[in-house]
């Protein structure tokens, strides 16, 4: 039986969970509040994140069922500042490519990717509300799996 993306969606949290705390150690800057898997628009809290199953292709020619995913990493920063909201943008961009360059096998769960690879960085427009600026910048990570059928 195959699970197609969400173990993805659920893995890939559990990356930016356990690797960008690190990563943003020498930023300055703390960890995700929140890691969700859909952005509504609305960031109660930030810094947030959402992991978002974007696509799939999948090929079940063979002894197995091909899968590439497509995954997008949305996060929230403010700032009052654009130089600073632009370091911020900067910083978790980097620790969340980090996290997915830091992930391990047994971080996958139950779904094993031959290959994970971040392939773009969108920083988006800004947004002002009162005095402060916010920015959702998207990574975005392919991911191909081989899942028994």
């Amino acid at each position: 039986m195959a699970f197609y993306i969400a173990p993805i969606v659920t893995a890939v949290q559990g990356i930016l969970a356990k690797y960008t705390p690190a990563a943003l150690e020498s930023s300055g800057y703390g960890p995700f509040v929140e890691i969700g898997s859909l952005f509504t628009g609305v960031m109660d809290n930030p810094p947030e994140a959402w992991v978002m199953g974007m696509r799939s292709d999948l090929d079940d020619s063979g002894n197995s069922l091909f899968e590439k995913h497509l995954v997008t990493v949305k996060f929230g920063v403010t700032a009052s500042d654009p130089d600073d909201l632009w370091t911020a943008a900067a910083a978790y961009m980097k620790a969340v490519s980090d996290a997915m360059a830091a992930a391990q096998p047994s971080d996958w769960g139950t779904v094993i990717p031959n290959h994970a690879h971040v392939f773009g960085h969108d920083y988006g427009p800004v947004f002002q509300k009162g005095g402060v600026l916010a920015r959702f910048p998207e990574c975005h990570v392919e991911i191909e799996v081989n899942e028994l059928g």
